[in-house]
């Protein structure tokens, strides 16, 4: 059973709806180790990338958190 949830944004608050869901995972390891650190175009910021073997355009986030869904439930 999958039991967290990766979300990740480009804004500082969550977007209405499901948008910045990004997929769900069976451990909280599997989730992270599909989120990777990448250059910034603010210094002294971060951004992420969510490695998706599908997408044809690497997208930049400005955060991301991993929600254990029985949890939150």
């Amino acid at each position: 059973m999958k039991k967290y949830l990766l979300i990740m944004g480009d804004f500082s608050y969550p977007s209405a709806g499901t948008e910045n869901w990004k997929g769900t995972y069976v451990t909280d390891e599997d989730a992270q180790d599909q989120v990777e650190v990448i250059k910034s175009d603010i210094p002294g910021s971060t951004c992420y990338k969510y490695i998706w073997k599908s997408a044809k355009y690497p997208v930049k986030y400005d955060w991301y958190e991993i929600v254990d869904l029985g949890e939150w439930m």
